[in-house]
């Protein structure tokens, strides 16, 4: 049942998921570890991109962060 349930979610309604989401982060604007299985990720969190993933501006540059723990520093 849960998986049909998901299964409807199509690209519309993933949007509006995340255009919310953006809306209620307190993490964008601010700086952030995220504690990733790969390891640490620490730079300032600044957007959610159209699939969900944390954007985070690091010293290397952008990256997309999918799964982990993230934190506010």
């Amino acid at each position: 049942e849960i998986l049909q349930h998901f299964e409807r979610i199509d690209k519309l309604e993933l949007k509006t998921i995340v255009r919310q989401y953006k809306e209620h982060c307190r993490m964008l604007g601010k700086k952030v570890r995220v504690r990733t299985l790969r390891g640490d990720i620490s730079g300032i969190a600044v957007d959610i991109d159209e699939e969900g993933n944390l954007v985070v501006e690091s010293e290397d540059g952008k990256v997309m962060v999918s799964e982990g723990e993230a934190s506010i520093l």
